[in-house]
């Protein structure tokens, strides 16, 4: 098993702005919420996860999946719907 873990994150949409002010947009929020379970599960040592973003409303440009291990999909827009 390795130990490299490499995740494409597709944002598809900005969140609200209190919360973009406080948080970041979707991309952070979401490494920073992987990251945090890693560390929970006590994995954090163990496992080095790469993240590459896709903001794929206004650029829709996709990962080659074979690139990567886990896809993670955020945001609500509409345009998540159509993927």
């Amino acid at each position: 098993m390795s130990n490299h873990l490499r995740v494409a994150v597709l944002v598809c949409d900005t969140p609200i702005q209190p919360v973009l002010e406080q948080y970041g947009d979707y991309y952070a929020i979401f490494q920073a919420l992987m990251k945090q379970g890693f560390k929970d599960l006590e994995l954090s040592d163990e496992i080095d996860v790469e993240f590459s973003g896709y903001h794929v409303v206004n650029n829709p440009q996709f990962p080659e999946m074979q690139d990567y291990d886990a896809l993670l999909m955020t945001g609500s827009s509409e345009f998540s719907l159509q993927i």
